[in-house]
């Protein structure tokens, strides 16, 4: 399962996007917390949550470059952003959200590749933009076909 995740790239992507945010949040990072306000959306894909799908925040500014929020589309297709605990959002800025959707591909017995649009997956051509206030946000409903 190793082998196939690696060549599909997904390692980089699980560590830059999970990995990483998560051991900043565990103390990692010396870095004085942000204040973040709660974010929360739903996602559609050809009319089903893509359960398991992930949202990444990329900040517009480079006032908070240092994070990639980050959110676990459910069964019911929303999602909550996390930045330092569990589902606590996400600092006051401009956003552009990515989303990436692996599935499991029984042919080569692991992770298959990315099964959203391309688009969604990079951040300069997603067309998808998040603005977080200074206060709870909810985005509008994300419609991928």
């Amino acid at each position: 399962m190793v082998a196939a995740v690696v060549r599909r790239g997904a390692v980089v992507r699980l560590t830059m996007f999970v990995i990483l945010p998560a051991l900043a949040a565990s103390g990692g990072c010396s870095e004085k917390r942000l204040e973040v306000f709660p974010v929360s959306g739903k996602v559609v894909y050809q009319g089903k949550p893509p359960v398991g799908a992930t949202v990444v925040l990329h900040p517009v500014s480079n006032q908070i470059d240092q994070f990639a929020p980050t959110g676990t589309v459910k069964d019911d297709g929303s999602f909550a952003i996390t930045s330092y605990d569990e589902n606590d959002g996400a600092p006051q800025g401009e956003y552009v959200a990515t989303i990436e959707w692996y599935r499991y591909d029984k042919t080569i017995g692991g992770v298959g590749s990315n099964v959203l649009p391309r688009k969604y997956a990079n951040w300069k051509t997603s067309p998808v933009k998040v603005n977080v206030g200074g206060s709870e946000t909810q985005l509008q409903p994300i419609t991928i076909n």
